[in-house]
């Protein structure tokens, strides 16, 4: 699949969950509350299979090499939902009259440089012309997001309010991601010390 289809996959699904959201709630602050929340969601799930899969594609089986195909598309993909969950997080805040913490703006704010960064630089073109960098930009941004939304979900998980759901939801998709992430390298360790013995 091209990367662009998948791009506009996740445009599309991000503004699908967007006017879902603005239909069921309205467009007052409770409506952009949810688009904000479902797009996160729609996020960290295609994320989560983007995270695993610069790992999986290292294994056999059909499922690895289409994931190894589609990365890009999906990394792509993930970028443009991303960015429909700010645009919908920042009319929140208007509408709201709410005002981020500081730490969110920095933090997040970094977190969103490192996806447009990735996306702007998710071509074969790109990635010739940095060379080494292009290798270091992509782990760095991709771990970056990684503990961004797990802090972010793991602190829903913890407030022990009616947000518990949706922090379970988030930390159990992201540490399946991390288990299938770091799953190859055991199995490559495994092998080592097989071959050693």
């Amino acid at each position: 699949m091209r990367a662009s289809t998948l791009f506009g996959f996740g445009l599309a699904a991000a503004s699908a969950a967007v006017l879902l959201a603005l239909a069921v709630h309205g467009t007052g602050a409770e409506g952009w509350l949810y688009a904000a929340r479902w797009t996160a969601r729609l996020s960290v799930l295609i994320f989560a299979t983007v995270f695993a899969a610069s790992a999986m594609c290292r294994l056999a089986g059909p499922v690895a090499r289409t994931l190894m195909t589609n990365r890009r598309g999906l990394g792509l993909s993930f970028a443009a939902a991303h960015l429909v969950h700010l645009g919908a997080l920042t009319r929140w805040f208007i509408v709201s009259g709410e005002e981020p913490a500081l730490i969110s703006i920095v933090g997040g704010g970094l977190g969103y440089a490192l996806i447009v960064a990735m996306a702007l630089t998710s071509t074969d073109a790109a990635q010739r012309r940095l060379g080494r960098w292009w290798k270091r930009l992509h782990l760095i941004g991709t771990w970056y997001v990684w503990l961004i939304f797990f802090q972010s979900y793991l602190g829903r998980l913890l407030e022990g309010t009616e947000r518990m759901a949706q922090g379970a939801y988030g930390v159990t998709l992201l540490l399946l991601a991390l288990a299938l992430r770091l799953a190859p390298l055991k199995l490559r360790r495994h092998a080592a010390s097989g071959s050693l013995g």
